[in-house]
């Protein structure tokens, strides 16, 4: 075997390597989804308080149901609500990076 030496700029790199972080973060994603399928009643979310009080929490399910979201996140079974954890917290980490880009432009609506 023989020594190659490749040559090639440094953007066509770092695209190389982006697209292939992509493509590999693609195909776990629905992987991820399908190992957690039980839903967790929203009542022990809330008792956990982890993510606000109850009535933030519903606040947060009326918007995701308002928004028609692909993934279901939250289910009604009856007269109770079930929730897909790992859907939640994806749903809740990209609400929280928009917020926090919008305080960038506008420090006024911290609070």
């Amino acid at each position: 075997m023989s020594d190659q030496l490749v040559v090639m700029k440094s953007s066509e790199l770092k695209k190389m390597i982006s697209d292939s972080v992509k493509e590999a973060l693609d195909n776990t994603k629905p992987q991820r989804y399908a190992e957690h399928e039980e839903p967790i009643p929203m009542s022990v979310v809330i008792n956990s308080k982890r993510y606000g009080s109850r009535n933030t929490m519903q606040k947060y399910r009326d918007q995701i149901m308002a928004e028609g979201n692909d993934p279901v996140i939250f289910k009604k079974q009856g007269s109770r609500y079930y929730m897909y954890l790992d859907r939640f917290r994806d749903w809740f980490m990209k609400q929280k990076d928009i917020h926090e880009e919008k305080l960038k432009i506008d420090p006024r609506l911290r609070g």
